[in-house]
């Protein structure tokens, strides 16, 4: 049986995005193609699509269903990519709502932002682990200004991740 964690409700009409990680088999992005036109295929393996709030429930049934049995499927629903992205690869089958997603990112460990992307280096983390920062909240709350004058804007874009903003449009 399939549970599907969900972190609130919200009442806003708004397109949601399912990250997927999953063996990315051919097979997998047939189906994604066939619930979105807006598909993306992550330099992880992940795959990520943008479907209207109102169809993702039915979104949802369809990838559960497509894996039962496998075992080999973990996904994450958000308004923002990135969000959904962290969220699958930390708490699988978790749907966070509109607006609260550096509410619900925030105690998410640091080490996971180097899934984002292979040129986050570990330098730039070993420098926020220096200076205490271990969980995407506390990096959320350093000021901008002083982060980018000790990072320069590689510290502004682990920020941004780390808020769950969305750093670049979806790549179809």
């Amino acid at each position: 049986a399939v549970r599907f964690v969900s972190c609130g409700e919200s009442d806003m009409a708004v397109s949601r995005y399912i990250a997927l990680f999953s063996s990315c088999s051919a097979e997998d992005l047939l189906l994604a193609r066939s619930l979105s036109p807006s598909v993306e295929v992550h330099t992880t393996g992940c795959i990520l699509l943008s479907v209207p709030e109102s169809y993702e429930e039915t979104a949802l049934v369809k990838i559960t269903d497509s894996h039962i049995g496998s075992g080999r499927i973990h996904f994450a629903v958000a308004s923002t990519r990135t969000s959904a992205f962290f969220a699958a690869r930390q708490a699988p089958g978790t749907r966070i709502p509109p607006g609260q997603e550096q509410k619900h990112l925030r105690p998410y460990p640091l080490e996971l932002l180097q899934h984002w992307d292979e040129e986050i280096g570990t330098d730039y983390l070993e420098t926020l682990f220096r200076w205490g920062i271990r969980r995407f909240g506390e990096l959320s709350d350093l000021p901008p200004q002083q982060l980018v004058s000790r990072l320069g804007q590689q510290g502004t874009f682990l920020q941004r991740l780390a808020r769950g903003e969305d750093v670049k449009p979806l790549r179809n």
